[in-house]
């Protein structure tokens, strides 16, 4: 599994990131951005059409091309506890604690910005030893 369920893309729509987390069910987060009359529309999508989490992704729109740090922004605030990328550790974290297993728990990826997943990696990385979990494992 892992995308079956998120909507559709249009057919003046691309995905420019996709959050993929090691969840029982591989569950998807999708950006996606379409033509827009005023420039390019944006879109956060997950395979709950957001029966759980209500993405807000922000600008909804824009002229020219996202810059990576835009995008950052923009996934930071989609929604509350760290965002659409840390929110998923957040919940982890208060759920059951964090271990090293959860270093891979959410992977970013994009053929627009092939730099955002070593970002993310890293502000993962940051987060798990802040809450102390290790490069050895221990937590």
């Amino acid at each position: 599994m892992g995308g079956e369920y998120l909507p559709a893309l249009r057919d003046d729509e691309v995905e420019i990131v996709r959050l993929s987390l090691q969840s029982t069910t591989c569950d998807q987060i999708s950006l996606r951005a379409r033509r827009a009359p005023n420039g390019i529309a944006y879109a956060l999508v997950d395979e709950y059409e957001g029966d759980y989490i209500d993405y807000r992704f922000r600008p909804r729109s824009s002229r020219a091309p996202l810059t990576m740090g835009e995008v950052v922004t923009g996934l930071d605030r989609a929604c509350s506890r760290g965002g659409a990328v840390m929110q998923p550790l957040q919940s982890l974290h208060k759920e059951m604690g964090l271990s090293e297993e959860h270093r891979y728990f959410v992977a970013v990826e994009s053929d627009f910005y092939p730099e955002l997943g070593e970002y993310y990696k890293a502000r993962i990385d940051q987060f798990l030893a802040s809450n102390g979990v290790g490069a050895t494992g221990s937590t």
